[in-house]
């Protein structure tokens, strides 16, 4: 069982990492210009591009419970990350959470981590 479960993962990575580098170039390169153009717009394309690649490319399952977030509240949500790719099935919660989670989300990590290459500076 354990086998398996390494070599599903194993797989989810190489497809994650394989679309990865055919997805950003093909789908997202040609909506840099929107980038100045229409800021709002470009980030609407692409955050609606990322969670179509995560959700059913990938298919990744999201499923929400509890009590929605108030449309215009503030929040802080604080994770402990138990693999490298939290973060991008927290894009998928925050798409599914609101339309305009996604797009008014920032990132704060601990000072250590901005000297890892890629994450960091």
């Amino acid at each position: 069982m354990v086998a398996i479960r390494s070599i599903k993962g194993f797989l989810f990575v190489l497809i994650l990492a394989v679309t990865s580098m055919i997805f950003t170039p093909l789908f997202l390169g040609p909506t840099l210009i929107l980038s100045w153009l229409k800021p709002r717009w470009f980030r609407f394309i692409n955050d609606s591009l990322v969670t179509v690649w995560l959700e059913y490319m990938l298919d990744v399952k999201i499923i929400l419970t509890g009590e929605k977030p108030a449309r215009y509240e503030n929040s802080i949500i604080i994770m402990n990350h138990r693999c490298r790719l939290d973060w991008m099935f927290f894009w998928c919660v925050m798409a599914r959470s609101s339309e305009l989670a996604l797009r008014n989300e920032k990132i704060l990590m601990k000072r250590e981590l901005k000297y890892i290459p890629g994450p960091g500076e």
